[in-house]
């Protein structure tokens, strides 16, 4: 499948100081992409000035605008999606961002340019109204109890019901002994499921660390009576003695509202390419 997914790269640079720390800011490009995508296939016309699309870097890639942007605006250091979402579409972070104060917190990416972003801020004046208005969706799985089941019931509806594109946050943890390593934010389109339990068993995923343009497949397995959602090929080989990776918590930014607004059957033709990949991978079964 060639289309219905975005995939924003790292430059990284000398010692990742270009956007080596900037997951985050590469996962809320793919997803303003895709909300972008669905408003323009529409009927709606971007306002000036914003970014979208892809240009070719000097390094060989493909180099999202929007992510392009981020890197112009925030600092590179890790840092959280639902700050820099409404940030790009309202021109402020969410309210948390200073009431909790991420915008000292060390090690949490900074808003280096004021008065950037907010390219939809006519329509979404506030953080809070983004939030509102876009049914923008936190959910926590690791240290949650979260089954299998609920994770599948969760990511169906949100895919296939609100059209939603996925924002996973993932967790490292060492081996042995079993402590917190780090977390990696990467951008689901899709899953697979089972034949007899319709529960999902893979997850395709775009990553701005892997080097790659495109689309990868990941197997999950659960452990500890299914309350943890691991990712059993997320890593190579020489390195599964030494790590775990989990799936701790997502985000869904919906486009229903624009699905509603095609006038006819025949113009959501227009938009198959652009959402194929979720609906039919959320409809597959392993064979």
């Amino acid at each position: 499948m060639e289309s219905g997914w975005h995939d924003a790269e790292k430059e990284w640079g000398p010692n990742d100081e270009i956007d080596g720390k900037m997951c985050w800011a590469a996962q809320a490009a793919c997803m303003a992409q895709y909300w972008q995508d669905w408003y323009v296939n529409a009927g709606n016309i971007l306002p000036q000035g914003t970014p979208t699309g892809y240009t070719m870097r000097a390094d060989g890639y493909r180099a999202s605008n929007i992510f392009e942007t981020f890197k112009a605006n925030w600092s590179n250091l890790g840092g959280l999606s639902k700050f820099g979402l409404p940030w790009y579409f309202t021109g402020e972070p969410a309210t948390e961002y200073y009431t909790h104060g991420y915008n000292r917190r060390e090690g949490w990416s900074k808003l280096t340019t004021i008065g950037e972003g907010g390219y939809f801020s006519e329509t979404y004046p506030s953080a809070d109204s983004f939030f509102t208005k876009e049914s923008f969706y936190n959910y926590t799985v690791t240290g949650g109890g979260t089954s299998i089941q609920e994770l599948t019931q969760e990511l169906m509806h949100l895919i296939t019901v609100d059209y939603s594109v996925v924002g996973l946050t993932l967790e490292f943890w060492n081996e042995n002994p079993m402590s917190y390593y780090g977390a990696h934010a990467v951008t689901l389109w899709g899953f697979d499921t089972d034949d007899s339990t319709d529960l999902i068993t893979a997850i395709y995923i775009t990553d701005s660390d892997d080097g790659k343009h495109g689309l990868v497949r990941y197997d999950l397995d659960t452990h500890y009576d299914g309350a943890d959602i691991e990712m059993e090929s997320y890593l190579d080989e020489s390195l599964k003695s030494d790590y775990v990776v989990s799936i701790d918590r997502f985000s869904a930014l919906s486009v229903a509202k624009f699905v509603a607004a095609i006038p006819e059957p025949s113009a959501f033709g227009v938009l198959a390419g652009i959402f194929a990949l979720a609906v039919s991978t959320a409809r597959r079964r392993r064979k």
